[in-house]
């Protein structure tokens, strides 16, 4: 079967045992952006993904396949509004719509926590770009990581969604078509994520080097920022997220969310 990753350091520990020990379990892992993994899933060219866990409600015919999730209590880092003013006086925002979650966060979190509805506009993930035709710019994973790193402003959606709710906020998880036969793969992401568990300083070494960050910074993101488990308190979130998608207008139809096996 075909797994599709984002190819994001937060993702390296679920699929470190498939870069490790490639073809040993018979999956093959290809790489897309979040808000590309779900086209590609619906059209049957991959066969699990782990894409924005907005699609689970905004998109038809999808399952939760609860073996891991990226998952925060609190600052993690990755997700941020960054900006060059007051966030009370912001009147535009550039997104990076590579993950629906996180656009969907940044509009829910500027309704709730500082209530603002400002003009929204689509731009790559180049802060510099964004920040030239908008008040502030939303960006995720190792671009987001690289901003802060570089000094920009910003503040951590997931500290506000915390703040917000008291409740962890879930970016991604694994997801299939509801219809599927995944076979023995749900078993598989759940050994592959207690490998990645037991191997989180190798991990964060290794993508230190890749990624030009220092070493400590991604140990403390991987460890630290982002959980892997996906239990109780973590869907409460999740039923939250589609609670406000719905009430902000964000998603005006969500469906249930759905868990793979379990209808």
């Amino acid at each position: 079967m075909i797994i599709g990753s984002v190819p994001y350091l937060n993702t390296r520990p679920l699929i470190q045992y498939f870069l490790d020990h490639p073809g040993r379990t018979g999956h093959r892992l290809i790489y897309a952006i979040p808000s590309r993994l779900v086209p590609m899933l619906r059209e049957g060219q991959i066969d699990i993904a782990i894409p924005s866990a907005f699609s689970l409600f905004a998109v038809p015919g999808l399952c939760i396949v609860p073996s891991a999730g990226i998952v925060s209590y609190g600052p993690v880092l990755s997700v941020r509004l960054f900006t060059r003013m007051p966030v009370e006086a912001l009147r535009s925002v550039a997104l990076d719509t590579s993950s629906l979650s996180s656009v969907a966060l940044a509009r829910i979190l500027l309704a709730e926590r500082f209530g603002l509805n400002p003009a929204y506009i689509a731009a790559p993930p180049d802060p510099e770009a964004m920040l030239a035709v908008a008040d502030a710019c939303v960006l995720i994973g190792d671009p987001a990581l690289r901003a802060l790193l570089a000094g920009y402003e910003s503040i951590d959606l997931a500290e506000e969604w915390f703040a917000l709710t008291g409740l962890p906020f879930v970016f991604a998880t694994w997801v299939a078509r509801c219809d599927a036969d995944l076979g023995d793969l749900p078993e598989v992401l759940l050994a592959a994520k207690r490998y990645g568990q037991a191997c989180l300083p190798e991990i964060a070494e290794c993508e230190a080097a890749r990624l030009g960050f220092p070493p400590d910074f991604c140990r403390r993101y991987l460890t630290e920022s982002v959980l892997f488990d996906l239990n109780e308190p973590e869907m409460r979130g999740l039923f939250r997220f589609r609670e406000l998608s719905q009430k902000h207008g964000i998603v005006s139809d969500p469906t249930p969310i759905r868990v793979y096996g379990q209808d």
